[in-house]
């Protein structure tokens, strides 16, 4: 069974990266009937309703033309049998248009809030303003969301103020991702056999190709360092010594943006 999101008191929005709302805005959103899915916009701390085009009850369709940019883009989904956590397609509706989502459900009184520019998938899960690298542990997997190479792009942001580029933007499709890990150097990666924080570390676990990756976190020395990962739908994202996985290792990389020095390539 895949790894459910566990959220605490969210009816009253703790995390200091829940957006901005104004009192009056907050009571409409909370007082949402669960009938149909709503779809609005959140304006410098006001809610307006926008028309759900949708002939689903539980889909949403909106004009993209109401959105302008510093919007919040916020809908609700409205059946009990509807997670309270965003979709794979809201997710990518968010990354396609660079736009922040926040989504409440009526029926289980939950938020759930996704920004492009906070470097964390789950930010309602934050507690201070300043990331640490344990804040990115314990998370669930999502698709697009929290899969490895997006959770190592998060960590490499909130942590190293990497900015690396986003593969699911256009393409949702498992092909993206296999040319990423057929073609890293063409996103701007470079191999390199230094262990360095912020590199990331490209595994092949099962498959006939490279398809996981990490990143590391802490260096003891050039044999032994701390990788943090996402590894799947079943797991939570935790720590490895990078001795535990040497076996499964294709090469380590650095971006471009990482100030490090790149000897020869090798591989392992």
């Amino acid at each position: 069974m895949p790894l459910q999101v566990k959220y605490s008191d969210l009816i009253k929005p703790s995390s200091p990266f829940f957006p901005l709302l104004t009192e009056n805005s907050y009571k409409k959103i909370i007082n949402i009937k669960a009938e149909k899915e709503v779809c609005g916009v959140i304006k410098n701390g006001e809610f307006f309703e926008l028309i759900n085009y949708s002939r689903q009850h539980e889909k949403a369709l909106i004009d993209m033309d109401d959105i302008s940019d510093g919007d919040i883009l916020f809908h609700t989904h409205a059946s009990e049998n509807s997670s309270p956590v965003f979709s794979k397609r809201d997710i990518l509706t968010g990354k396609r248009n660079k736009i922040p989502l926040l989504l409440y459900h009526p029926v289980f009184k939950k938020f759930d809030f996704w920004s492009p520019y906070i470097p964390h998938p789950y930010p309602l899960k934050l507690k201070n303003l300043n990331i640490i690298k344990e804040d990115y542990l314990n998370l669930p997997y999502q698709w697009i969301r929290s899969d490895c190479y997006s959770f190592c792009r998060d960590v490499a942001k909130g942590i190293y103020n990497l900015d690396l580029p986003d593969i699911y933007n256009r393409n949702q499709s498992i092909a993206t991702v296999k040319y990423f890990f057929r073609n890293p150097e063409k996103l701007g990666f470079k191999r390199t056999t230094i262990f360095k924080e912020g590199c990331f570390v490209l595994m092949q676990l099962s498959a006939d190709i490279p398809y996981h990756m990490g990143i590391i976190t802490k260096v003891f020395d050039q044999h032994n360092a701390l990788v943090m990962h996402q590894l799947g739908e079943t797991t939570a994202s935790t720590t490895i010594n990078i001795r535990g996985i040497v076996d499964n290792i294709v090469n380590i990389y650095a971006h471009m943006n990482n100030d490090i020095y790149f000897p020869p390539s090798f591989n392992f």
